[in-house]
């Protein structure tokens, strides 16, 4: 036996009763709970995996629109073409109740980038119900969250070989364990919450004075033209979150389908803006077929496990 395994005894001691052995079965399903528990609240891995690079969610599926010439827009016409397109895509996403996307998000907490989470995505706006099923980092990972349905619960599994040992797991969508890595909860997941958000910073944003603006059409992520807004705070003169904000609009949908935040140089990068979060719904479809069967955990073509 190992020092550490030794060690690992004493301390978890008082945990069970005096004379009881961990089976083998036991230790698996221990290990198993932990993983679950590290993907439902996300991932965070050293700086350095990056290479020092500007990464961002939109990394895999952004590129540039070479088969049309560029325009740009910049001052109060981009301002004002920004928030038209900004304000008629909420008219359009309040007619919308369903949607369907690979989604792509990464995410800075506490001062740390984590790891990049590509998830596929079904949202039903009311009854608000969410499922999740984890491309990256953690293959096979389901999630469902129903609003009014199993108190409220997020009901998951790992995927992988834990999934036979965890077939499902009930947590706190608001709980410390799925919220120490995350922004925000999972209810908040969407496109409708996602262009609010957007929105309501643009507003205030466009209040402050000094704030630049400009657009270019010159992007596509993941195959779709978009223009792309910047909108940018030469100096933190007020309580400005973030320095700078990009905004991807489609074309074709006239939405948002992906952003990039960043907030002020630190002193260890005191000429770069640093990201804190960025998202992208590749693939977006508005109002496909979803039933309750969509976020349900006995739907036959997921991979729950028996209760």
């Amino acid at each position: 036996m190992s020092i550490a395994t030794r060690e690992k005894e004493k301390t978890s001691d008082h945990s069970r009763p005096k004379g009881h052995r961990l089976t083998y079965r036991e230790a698996l399903l221990g290990l198993a709970v932990v993983g679950m528990m590290a993907v439902l609240i996300g991932t965070r891995g050293p700086e350095s995996s990056h290479e020092g690079r500007a990464f961002s969610a939109l990394d895999p599926i952004i590129e540039a629109d070479v088969e049309s010439p560029s325009q740009t827009l910049t001052g109060d016409v981009a301002a004002r073409f920004f928030l038209l397109l900004m304000e008629d895509a909420e008219r359009s996403l309040a007619k919308v109740n369903t949607i369907r996307a690979t989604f792509y998000k990464l995410e800075r907490v506490d001062g740390q980038l984590g790891d990049l989470n590509v998830m596929d995505l079904k949202v039903r706006r009311a009854p608000l119900s969410i499922y999740m099923r984890w491309q990256e980092p953690f293959y096979g990972q389901e999630l469902i969250w129903r609003e009014g349905v199993n108190d409220e619960q997020i009901v998951a599994h790992p995927g992988g070989w834990r999934r036979k040992i965890v077939p499902r797991i009930n947590v706190d969508p608001h709980g410390e364990r799925a919220m120490q890595y995350a922004r925000r909860p999972v209810m908040q997941i969407g496109i409708w919450n996602f262009h609010r958000r957007i929105l309501n910073r643009l507003r205030a944003d466009l209040e402050k004075p000094g704030t630049k603006v400009w657009m270019t059409d010159d992007k596509r992520i993941a195959g779709r033209p978009c223009y792309c807004f910047r909108v940018f705070h030469p100096e933190r003169t007020g309580s400005e979150a973030y320095r700078k904000m990009l905004v991807y609009v489609d074309k074709r949908l006239s939405i948002p389908i992906a952003c990039e935040l960043y907030g002020w140089p630190t002193d260890e990068a005191p000429e770069e803006p640093v990201l804190e979060e960025s998202y992208a719904f590749h693939g977006l479809e508005l109002d496909p077929n979803l039933t309750d069967l969509d976020f349900d955990a006995d739907n036959p073509n997921y991979d729950y496990g028996k209760r």
